[in-house]
């Protein structure tokens, strides 16, 4: 199957006054879940209050469609994208979240971080994608699961470090 990967962090305009993180991040995992699971796509989402960071795989079309209402998210900005490459093989089987907390050691991606702080917008495209690939061998997450309902634990995987 002809495939592209795209890669974009952007900066997070989450309210954290308004609802709160973990049920916005319930929100993107079930219309990311049904988008994904609909157009094909697999990848990694990477957040941490302040950052997105995301992969995806899948058809040109389906993957540019996606990035440009990611784009026009209002929970994003300063959208940038780190690679965009045609590829021969998917490297994630699904589709994941990795919610990296604030103020936690960080001690799975120590030399992925900048004066202790997460910055994607220091990081090299090669230095992204190998943090992705390493935080998807990690494994489900413990704290975050149950919080979100049964139906989406099934059909993505939920990631926490701390």
């Amino acid at each position: 199957m002809f495939a592209i990967r795209l890669t974009y962090f952007s900066r997070s305009q989450i309210d954290h006054g308004g609802r709160s993180t973990l049920h916005e991040l319930g929100t993107i995992l079930e219309a990311s879940t049904r988008n994904n699971n609909e157009f094909g796509l697999t990848g990694a989402l990477v957040f941490d209050e302040r950052w997105f960071l995301q992969t995806l795989e899948g058809k040109r079309t389906a993957v540019w469609n996606t990035f440009r209402r990611i784009e026009a998210d209002e929970r994003h900005s300063d959208v940038t994208v780190v690679d965009a490459r045609n590829i021969h093989e998917r490297i994630f089987g699904s589709w994941w979240l990795a919610f990296l907390q604030s103020g936690d050691e960080y001690e799975n991606i120590g030399n992925f971080l900048k004066d202790g702080n997460f910055n994607p917008s220091e990081m090299t495209s090669g230095q992204v994608l190998e943090l992705m690939i390493r935080l998807s061998k990690i494994g489900t997450s413990r704290r975050l699961a149950p919080l979100f309902s049964e139906r989406l634990k099934e059909s993505a995987h939920i990631h926490s470090y701390e």
